[in-house]
C-alpha cells in the first residue's frame, strides 16, 4: 500500500518569523475544592528577616572589580505600595491566578497590593510591549517573549534591584533537587533579568499501551530504540485495512523551536554562548540532522495536516509525538473525549547512552519599574509565588514544572491528577536550559528554521545550512539586543 504524501517545508527565514512566532498557551485545570488556598498563613520568618536587615552584595568579587554596596531595603517605604503585573492568562487561568493574587494581597504584612493585568497570551504581551512600551511594573511570561532585543533594556537586573528580597535563592529554590538546582543557578547568574518561576520542557508523548501491544517492554530512550518502535507503529498501520492511515503510525513531528533545541541537546551538547549569542556545534547538528532525516526518509516520522497532535495521538495515528507540557491537559481532554483506554507517558528525548535529555525554556518574572519600593514589592510577590504554600495552585494555573523544586514534594495533588505530568523526570535524564539571555527570542527561530530545512535537502547540503545558521546569528548580533 502506498504511503500518504508528506508535507515538506523549505521556507525563507523571513516567512518563518511571521509564521512561527507562537504565544504562551497554558491550560488551567481547577484544583479540588478541598485544596487550601496559599497565603492564609503568616509570612515565613526568613521573608520578614530579609526585609529588616541590610542585604549582602551578591556580585562576585574579582581582582579588577570592587562591587558597589547593595542598598538597604526601606521597609517603611513598602507599606501600601501597588504593583501592576502583566500576565498571559485569560478565562479560568486568569481567575485562578487572581485567587493567588488576592491571597497575597490579604495576607502580606506590608499592605502590598498586586494588581494583575491579563494579556491574551505571551505573544500578545510581547507585541503590545514592543509596540507601545512596557505598561506595567512587572510581568510574567515565557522568558523568550520578555527578553527580546527590543524589550531586554526594559527589565531591571535581578540581583541589583532585589537586594534584601532575593539575596539567598537557596531558601526558596530546593537546590537538592534537579529542577530547584537549575532554578537557583539561573536566578543567581550575573546580569540576570528574569527570575525563573517554572520550566517548559521539550517532551515526547508516548503511547505505552500501544507499544506493549507491538511487543515492546522498554521505553525508547536511545535513537535506535526510538527508530525501531516508530517503524513498528508505521508497519502496524500499513498492515491494517484502513488506507487513510498509511504513512502514519510513527513519530509525529511538531518542528517547533523547542523540539529543535531538544534534538540538538540530545545529540550531544548544549549550545554555548559567545558575544551574547548562542553557538551551535556543527558536529552535533550533523548528528541530529542525520538521524531525523533518516527517520523521515524511512517514513518512521511524519507531518500531519492538522495543526495539533492531540487527535492523531488519541486515535493511534502516532505512537509518539514531539510536544511540551503545554500539550498535556489538552491531550488528556482529547483522549478522554475520544474514549481512548490507552496509557500514555511523557519521555525525555533519546540519547546514545540511554539516559535521555530534557531541554527546557522558562516561565519568568521580570520587573520594569524604576521605583525602588515597587521593585521590592514585586520581587516579594515573585518569591511568594515560589513558596511551597503557593505552588499547588500556581502550577495548576501554568501547568509547567516548578522551578522551585521537585513536583512530587511541591505539587503532589496536581501530579496525582495528571499521571503523565512528570514521567519524563522519573529517569535520570540530563537537564539543560535554553540560552535565554543570548537573544534567544530570535535565535530559537533561526535554529527552528535550520531544522526544518533538513527534511527537504540531501545530506550533502547540511553543512551549508549550518553555515547559514552561523551567518544569520552573527548578523542578528550586529543588530543589537
Amino acid at each position: 500500500m502506498a504511503a500518504r504524501p508528506k508535507t515538506r517545508f523549505f521556507r525563507a527565514f523571513i516567512l518563518l518569523l511571521a509564521a512561527f512566532l507562537t504565544g504562551c498557551r497554558v491550560i488551567f485545570i481547577t484544583p479540588p475544592a478541598s485544596q487550601p488556598l496559599p497565603g492564609t498563613q503568616n509570612p515565613p520568618s526568613d521573608l520578614i528577616h530579609t526585609l529588616t536587615t541590610p542585604a549582602p552584595d551578591l556580585t562576585p568579587a574579582s581582582p579588577t572589580h570592587t562591587p558597589e554596596p547593595s542598598p538597604t531595603l526601606d521597609v517603611a517605604a513598602l507599606s501600601g505600595q501597588t504593583v501592576t503585573l502583566a500576565h498571559p492568562w485569560l478565562d479560568d487561568q486568569s481567575q485562578a491566578f487572581n485567587t493567588l493574587v488576592q491571597a497575597f494581597n490579604s495576607a502580606n504584612p506590608y499592605n502590598l497590593i498586586i494588581q494583575p493585568v491579563p494579556y491574551g497570551g505571551c505573544q500578545a504581551m510581547q507585541d503590545a510591549f514592543e509596540s507601545s512600551g512596557v505598561s506595567q511594573d512587572a510581568a510574567i511570561c515565557f522568558t523568550s517573549n520578555l527578553l527580546t532585543p527590543a524589550l531586554a533594556p526594559s527589565w531591571s537586573t535581578l540581583l541589583a534591584t532585589a537586594s534584601g528580597v532575593l539575596d539567598q535563592p537557596s531558601t526558596f529554590y530546593d537546590a537538592a533537587t534537579p529542577l530547584g538546582a537549575l532554578g537557583a543557578s539561573i536566578a543567581t547568574a550575573k546580569g540576570q533579568q528574569v527570575l525563573p518561576l517554572a520550566f517548559n520542557p521539550g517532551l515526547l508523548f508516548y503511547n505505552q499501551t500501544w507499544a506493549t501491544e507491538l511487543g515492546f517492554a522498554t521505553l525508547p530512550l536511545t535513537p535506535d530504540d526510538l527508530r525501531q518502535q516508530m517503524d513498528a507503529g508505521l508497519n502496524a498501520l500499513l498492515a491494517d485495512d484502513d488506507w487513510n492511515n498509511n504513512g502514519t503510525g510513527g513519530l509525529l513531528l511538531s518542528k517547533t523551536p523547542l523540539s529543535a533545541l531538544s534534538w540538538y541537546v540530545a545529540a550531544g551538547s548544549a549550545p554555548t554562548v559567545r558575544d551574547n549569542l548562542p553557538v551551535f556545534d556543527h558536529a552535533t547538528l550533523q548528528t541530529a540532522f542525520t538521524f531525523l532525516k533518516s527517520l523521515y526518509t524511512e517514513d518512521d516520522s511524519w507531518v500531519g495536516s492538522q495543526g495539533t497532535p492531540w487527535q492523531y495521538f488519541s486515535r493511534r495515528y502516532a505512537l509518539a509525538y514531539e510536544g511540551s507540557l503545554t500539550d498535556l491537559t489538552m491531550q488528556e481532554t482529547v483522549s478522554a473525549h475520544a474514549g481512548s483506554p490507552d496509557t500514555w507517558l511523557t519521555l525525555p528525548y533519546p540519547t546514545q547512552d540511554g539516559v535521555g535529555s530534557l531541554a527546557v525554556e522558562t516561565l519568568g518574572f521580570a520587573v520594569s519599574t524604576p521605583n525602588p519600593a515597587r521593585q521590592a514589592a514585586a520581587w516579594l510577590f515573585a518569591r511568594w509565588l515560589l513558596s511551597p504554600e503557593s505552588q499547588e495552585v500556581f502550577v495548576a494555573v501554568h501547568g509547567l514544572w516548578p522551578a522551585a523544586g521537585s513536583p512530587a514534594s511541591l505539587v503532589p495533588t496536581y501530579l496525582a491528577q495528571h499521571p503523565a505530568y512528570a514521567t519524563a523526570l522519573s529517569s535520570d535524564a540530563r537537564l539543560s536550559t535554553a540560552p535565554e539571555g543570548a537573544n534567544w527570542s530570535v535565535s530559537r527561530l533561526l535554529l527552528q528554521d535550520a531544522f526544518q530545512r533538513l527534511y527537504g535537502l540531501d545530506e550533502a547540503y547540511f553543512p551549508q545550512v549550518f553555515d547559514m545558521l552561523d551567518s544569520l546569528l552573527k548578523e542578528m548580533g550586529g543588530s543589537g539586543g
